[in-house]
């Protein structure tokens, strides 16, 4: 068997690994844009503001890497789930519970991480849509 020294391949070199950090730290950022702006405004506004900047980080996303948009939106689910994990094991003292009350309440709020992440995808789609998805 060929190594890959030796037929003188060289591994694809991806930046998704960036991208996929960049997901999880622009969803984290719209995620504490209300707060940011210090809106004084209900919580339907505060909503909004978070939903929209949800949605365009996935445009921007979907924009920069076209194929498979749907990978944004798997991205800033991760994020928003273990940004939630982490605040309530702190908080709630989840963490005493052990590795299954963790995941037991991950698993039961996972809907409310699906629901949040749609403008994401759609952005994504979106995005990936504008830019055209025929390779270069």
């Amino acid at each position: 068997m060929k190594t890959v020294e030796s037929t003188g391949a060289q591994p694809r070199r991806s930046s998704d690994p960036l991208l996929w950090g960049l997901a999880a730290v622009l969803t984290l950022g719209s995620l504490a844009l209300p707060k940011f702006l210090q809106l004084q405004g209900d919580q339907t506004t505060e909503l909004l503001v978070v939903e929209s900047a949800l949605a365009l980080t996935g445009a921007a996303l979907g924009c920069l890497r076209r194929e498979r948009p749907w990978r944004w939106a798997v991205a800033s689910f991760v994020a928003i789930a273990m940004r939630d994990a982490a605040l309530t094991a702190g908080s709630t003292g989840l963490a005493r519970g052990g590795y299954l009350a963790v995941v037991t309440y991950l698993i039961g709020h996972s809907g409310a991480y699906f629901l949040q992440v749609l403008p994401v995808l759609g952005g994504a789609i979106l995005g990936s849509a504008m830019m055209g998805t025929s390779r270069d």
